[in-house]
């Protein structure tokens, strides 16, 4: 008996070394599912109050009150990671996840069993061999890599992969209350070359301004290692040999070519859902739109290099920003199409349209603003709560096929890992306010879109200012697709028409719920501009204005309108081209502890006290009411236009790109005499913009000194980064660049797990991270 008990501790203590080696390079088997981030935990018990197990004893847990995005598998909710397990097929699922194994959930007594399965894309095969009188072989189900993936191309190089598994199986049997008895069967996988990247040719290739690079690195590791299992059952060792997978991808309905150009590294860190990880779920990274990235995983002091490119069809554009969620990126088209890339390697996951695009070449040719299609043109959004992907497009009636008349809008619900429609969706756009009637033909929805408190808001303005066009909001609830409400910017005057909400593709903002702002462009006339009028008491008309929506009611409850409206409504220097940023409290004074920014095609950079706006003309002899107003810069009319401005905690600055001129730079400091704040010029880059996008700040956390700024030029075709604070001669600093191709006006790169991600107008997507 001494000798038995000998023998489990020795088998304890081996396990126990096991698990700590190779505790980040454990997969589960095609019929487990992963739940916990740090563990690999495979739980096969679908009893919630075992299966959650984090580490080698039992805990007693509801899998939701984990990590909701690795729960295991219940009945009533399938988890996040089965679901894209399947979408990416098991090898390169294993790729993503790197944790494998199954860890003891209950002790009782134990049958041991050994076995070899090859983790390859085709028929693995599980031979079980169980003590003391039973010999059962089974062939497990086909795993088949997803229908996207249909050509593979085999590297001629193969590493070679030793895999050890032990089958422990525990069975409690069943008790004299006539309790069912319960089985859990626990896996170790121990895959010894793993992390052994495969031979990579990497070619990059350019514009002639660009050298084009060749880097072969050739990395081969072949490792056995020599495993020895004392148990009283026959343990069986096998090798098996995996061969990478390059593919070329296609999907309906339209057919892209994905070329995948890689840098080789080591296998990356597993990916986890969450805004820890860097998820990016709305435009700008966060309903204050400020479009900063503390969780990027990027390093300002390391080099970059392009990681990866995926091309798509020819004719193929990309408006919107592309977001980020778990392992995948989605990006959406002009053609109505919806894309979910493997955020790791650019690889095609699944893809789906939602609709017959707007030929708007065709049809409405008098405004080419953005041309031949216009089909999903607003950055979508992404409820982390429930996985839902929320997607605007413009298509045509049913029954239609062309003309201006028969557009419609909708609004898409899908799952965002399935892309399966959710219930109640999609929803047509439409409705009457004050006699108003809304008329898709006419109006364009450029801004992102904001989730809040349940609720979608999509905000509406026109193609190139024609038509009889207004500035529209909608309220629709986010599960049952209903149309609680909507805002127009013309009231209840039948006779206005203009003040549109494009804000350069901006989504609306929104600090809390309850409330959310809007940046409102010119109307056809000057309304309510004769008369001071304070922040609570709005124009009838709204126009040319920063407001703040009361989302209960939809009414605007606050608002500021510039004092010199009418001159700058003249000579189109109109107010309103960005959206109205928010700033987190970094910025905030007990004097002003909440700050706005808004822009206009003056070149002024308006700050506002977003709790009381300023109203229009309630400043000394009729002057703003702001907190500051710092400006004027850039080199042409419509200075700011084409550019939201950007906001950097960490140092408190705030970042614009004025259409041709150099990105600058504001620092805030405190006027001390009455404790407001103050934003003074402290730098410009070298480079100047003509329609530069946005730019992006990616930061380590909120650390002073650690952001960098990326931003991208629409007329010449490249994305920079520069370091975000300047040197001593007041310039900031660029750290690289890169040509990117076709890029659209107001669009900015994504930063997350380690990548920037950029979507062009010619159909290419680029993944830029540091050289290793």
């Amino acid at each position: 008996m001494a000798l038995f008990h000998s023998w489990w501790i020795l088998i304890g203590v081996c396990l126990t070394v096991i698990r700590a080696q190779f505790e980040q390079l454990m997969v589960c088997t095609p019929d487990s599912v992963p739940v916990i981030p740090d563990r690999g935990f495979c739980a096969h018990n679908r009893d919630l109050k075992t299966a959650c197990s984090h580490g080698w004893s039992s805990v007693s847990r509801d899998c939701a009150d984990f990590e909701g995005s690795w729960c295991c598998y219940d009945q009533e909710k399938v988890p996040r990671k089965q679901l894209l397990r399947q979408k990416l097929g098991l090898n390169r699922f294993a790729k993503l996840v790197h944790s494998y194994g199954d860890y003891p959930i209950n002790g009782g007594p134990t049958t041991t069993q050994t076995s070899s399965i090859t983790q390859t894309a085709s028929t693995p095969s599980a031979t079980t061999t169980t003590t003391p009188t039973t010999s059962t072989t089974t062939s497990a189900a086909p795993t088949t890599l997803p229908s996207v993936l249909t050509t593979t191309t085999t590297s001629p190089t193969t590493p070679t992969t030793t895999v050890t598994t032990t089958i422990t199986t525990t069975t409690t049997p069943t008790t004299s209350t006539g309790t069912t008895p319960t089985t859990a069967t626990n896996i170790i996988r121990i895959i010894t070359t793993l992390a052994t990247p495969p031979i990579t040719t990497t070619t990059t290739t350019t514009t002639p301004t660009t050298t084009s690079t060749t880097t072969t690195p050739t990395t081969t590791t072949t490792t056995t290692p020599t495993t020895t299992t004392t148990t009283t059952t026959t343990t069986t060792t096998a090798t098996s040999t995996t061969t990478p997978i390059t593919t070329t991808t296609t999907t309906a309905p339209i057919t892209p070519t994905t070329t995948s150009t890689t840098t080789p590294t080591t296998t990356p860190a597993k990916l986890v859902c969450g805004a820890s990880s860097g998820d990016v779920t709305t435009q700008a990274n966060g309903n204050l739109r400020q479009n900063w990235y503390p969780n990027s995983g990027l390093d300002k002091s390391k080099p970059m290099e392009l990681k990866f490119k995926t091309s798509l069809v020819p004719g193929e554009q990309f408006y919107a920003q592309p977001l980020v969620y778990c392992d995948l990126v989605v990006i959406v088209s002009m053609q109505n199409n919806i894309y979910l890339l493997n955020a790791l390697d650019g690889g095609i996951v699944d893809s789906i349209n939602v609709g017959l695009p707007y030929n708007i070449l065709r049809d409405a040719p008098e405004c080419l603003d953005a041309q031949p299609f216009i089909g999903i043109l607003a950055t979508p959004v992404i409820d982390p709560t429930t996985d839902t992907l929320y997607v605007t497009s413009v298509t045509y009636r049913d029954g239609t096929t062309s003309g201006k008349i028969n557009n419609i809008y909708k609004l898409h619900a899908f799952n965002v890992f399935t892309l399966e429609a959710r219930p109640n969706f999609p929803v047509i756009f439409a409705g009457s306010v004050s006699g108003i009637t809304f008329n898709a033909s006419i109006q364009l929805q450029r801004p992102g879109l904001l989730l809040q408190a349940g609720k979608i808001y999509a905000a509406f303005a026109s193609h190139c200012d024609l038509d009889s066009y207004h500035g529209w909001v909608f309220k629709i609830d986010a599960v049952s697709g209903n149309i609680d409400n909507i805002f127009i910017t013309s009231g209840t005057n039948t006779g206005a028409a203009g003040g549109g909400i494009w804000q350069a593709g901006c989504g609306l903002s929104s600090d809390k719920p309850g409330r959310l702002f809007a940046a409102v462009g010119n109307a056809f006339g000057n309304f309510d501009t004769d008369t001071p009028l304070p922040g609570n008491q709005p124009p009838q008309v709204v126009s040319e204005a920063a407001i703040t929506l009361n989302t209960d009611t939809m009414l605007v409850q606050d608002f500021f309108r510039p004092a010199d409206v009418k001159h700058l409504d003249e000579l189109d220097l109109d107010f309103g081209t960005s959206g109205v940023v928010l700033m987190s409290p970094e910025f905030g004074t007990p004097v002003h502890p909440n700050l706005g920014v808004v822009t206009g095609k003056d070149g002024f950079l308006y700050v506002m006290d977003v709790d009381n706006m300023g109203g229009y003309q309630q400043g000394p002899g009729n002057s703003d009411l702001l907190v500051d107003k710092p400006g004027p810069f850039g080199a042409k009319i419509g200075a700011a236009f084409g550019s939201s401005p950007t906001v950097w905690p960490g140092d408190r600055v705030i970042y614009l790109t004025p259409s041709g001129g150099s990105l600058v730079a504001f620092r805030q400091r405190v006027d001390p005499a009455s404790g407001s704040p103050r934003f003074e010029g402290i730098g410009e880059t070298a480079d100047g913009f003509d329609f530069g996008g946005p730019p992006i700040v990616v930061s380590t956390a909120s650390q002073p000194g650690s952001a960098a700024i990326w931003v991208m030029d629409h007329v010449n075709g490249a994305v920079f980064q520069y370091d975000a604070l300047p040197d001593a001669s007041g310039t900031l600093t660029r750290l690289f660049r890169a040509e990117i191709g076709n890029v659209t006006k107001f669009s900015n790169p994504t930063a997350a797990n380690g990548f920037i991600y950029i979507a062009t107008k010619d159909g290419q997507f680029f993944a830029f991270g540091n050289t290793k």
